[in-house]
């Protein structure tokens, strides 16, 4: 493997977690937005 491989896939896996992080925020504030919604 060469270094520009290596950095490519880190590059990889912190971009997917950064996804992952993301939709997940996504998720619980959507979460929150429909039970304040349904609660007034």
């Amino acid at each position: 493997m060469t270094s520009i491989t290596k950095l490519a896939w880190g590059l990889k896996d912190v971009g997917d977690s950064i996804t992952l992080s993301i939709g997940h925020l996504g998720i619980v504030s959507l979460n929150i937005l429909s039970m304040t919604c349904i609660r007034t």
